[in-house]
């Protein structure tokens, strides 16, 4: 996923998911480290609101950290393609950026 910085710059941050779904609902986990920090798990509810698109709550128990991430689905139903917008865990704040998740 890449997450734009107060001063513009955009970070690409590495992150794996697994999702399950079933009929029109989806939920998942994902896990991602940044550098020297402890690895951080985020977890994701929602569901399809279209055929393609799927919109995707997602939070840091215990934390702050949550948000919304709004995706598409590609027609091989093998890619992720979106925008999330939430609070951050590091920055204590507002943060926003992009995400493409490709299946494994």
């Amino acid at each position: 996923m890449c997450q734009t910085l107060d001063n513009g710059e955009v970070v690409t941050i590495p992150v794996t998911i697994t999702f399950t779904s079933g009929r029109r609902r989806v939920q998942g986990r994902a896990e991602y480290r940044l550098p020297n920090k402890p690895k951080v798990t985020l977890e994701f509810r929602g569901g399809f609101v279209y055929d393609h698109l799927v919109e995707l709550q997602y939070r840091n128990p215990g934390t702050l950290q949550r948000g919304t991430f709004v995706t598409e689905l590609d027609s091989a139903g093998t890619t992720l393609t979106g925008t999330y917008s939430g609070f951050g865990l590091e920055s204590n704040k507002p943060v926003h950026g992009t995400a493409k998740l490709t299946k494994a």
